[in-house]
């Protein structure tokens, strides 16, 4: 991974196995984009992504949901701003 200078920009590599992560009121913009395996991702609302291998989403600040990576597990590319929020 690497974290600009000033912390606020924000790039790398994860990696997990199947399981499910919560985002309440996400503090940063975050770019996903999968190299390997699946996520799901489902918003407040019930709207549900499916993302795999060379696709990719952005999550803006403020977004609430979950991720859930599916069996298998995922490897993705991950890139965020904090907008000097850090």
């Amino acid at each position: 991974f690497f974290y600009s200078e000033d912390g606020n920009f924000g790039i790398g590599v994860w990696e997990s196995k199947p399981g499910k992560t919560t985002y309440t009121d996400l503090a940063y913009d975050e770019l996903m984009y999968v190299l390997e395996g699946e996520m799901v991702m489902t918003d407040e609302h019930g709207n549900v992504d499916k993302v795999g291998p060379g696709e990719g989403l952005v999550l803006p600040v403020g977004w609430n949901g979950t991720l859930a990576v599916t069996e298998g597990g995922v490897r993705k590319i991950w890139v965020t701003y904090m907008g000097d929020k850090k």
